[in-house]
């Protein structure tokens, strides 16, 4: 979550990455999925955790990776785990 205007980033705080898990899976168990779109994934551990959720998938779908690392204030929005 971040706490911002135009120009400049006041706070970032993650979200729990059990969290993330349980939505990212709930979304794929509940929907029929044609596509998945990434955006901010906070930490090295988010990453990690959805992109082994995706692996689990039977069916591939498209998937668009937008990192959303960076503010336009230039303030990073990641941990720098993330980033590698």
């Amino acid at each position: 979550m971040v706490a911002e205007t135009p120009g400049k980033v006041q706070s970032i705080h993650g979200v729990p990455v059990a969290i993330v898990v349980e939505q990212v899976r709930l979304l794929l168990e509940s929907f029929p999925v044609g596509a998945i779109k990434t955006g901010l994934l906070y930490s090295g551990e988010i990453v990690a955790q959805v992109a082994a959720i995706l692996r689990e998938q039977k069916t591939r779908v498209p998937l668009v990776i937008d990192p959303v690392m960076v503010a336009t204030s230039g303030a990073l929005l990641l941990q720098k785990d993330a980033i590698a």
